[in-house]
């Protein structure tokens, strides 16, 4: 079976953001926690392009499962998804929004990641994604959580969203190997 061009493959995980995104997973499982209808619509807007890096990330952070088996492939993929993600902001939002979110992703990319490289998880009562969790409400809600019961419930819902992305990204890439 011939392998996936790495375009393919980055337009599978490129298809993979958009259709979560356009799922209207902001709404239905951050809504669960978080009161959105609070939010004016310029804050709503800057919380659905900030649930997006949250997906990307864990798309990217899904990837870098299969750095030590093909270092290469993996890091082509990852560019050549990032560039079909522009692509698909250029075409539905115009190529001056595509050109910012291209300068910002880096900045979404490290804060998520020292977030995650930040977990203690030998500790019983720090619970993996905590800190992911805090990043997330601040960066999503542009707040913290005063309410520990909130906190605690947004903190699970980034936790299981984040999880299943990055598996989801996984099979993708264990799928394309499987090919090769």
């Amino acid at each position: 079976m011939p392998q996936a061009s790495l375009e393919e493959v980055g337009r599978e995980l490129s298809d993979l953001a958009f259709g979560i995104v356009e799922q209207n997973w902001l709404e239905q499982h951050v809504g669960k926690t978080v009161d959105l209808k609070s939010l004016d619509q310029l804050r709503l807007n800057v919380a659905e392009w900030e649930f997006t890096y949250l997906i990307l990330f864990a798309i990217t952070n899904g990837c870098g499962s299969f750095s030590a088996v093909d270092s290469a492939r993996t890091t082509a993929i990852l560019k050549a998804f990032h560039s079909t993600v522009l692509s698909h902001i250029a075409e539905q939002a115009g190529q001056d929004v595509a050109d910012e979110h291209k300068k910002n992703l880096p900045a979404r990319y490290r804060l998520y990641g020292q977030t995650l490289e930040g977990e203690d998880t030998n500790k019983p009562y720090k619970t993996p994604y905590r800190l992911l969790g805090e990043a997330a409400a601040l960066q999503i809600v542009g707040q913290a959580f005063t309410d520990p019961h909130d906190a605690d419930n947004f903190r699970e819902t980034i936790k299981v969203i984040f999880t299943e992305v990055r598996e989801a990204t996984i099979k993708i890439m264990s799928f394309q190997q499987a090919q090769a």
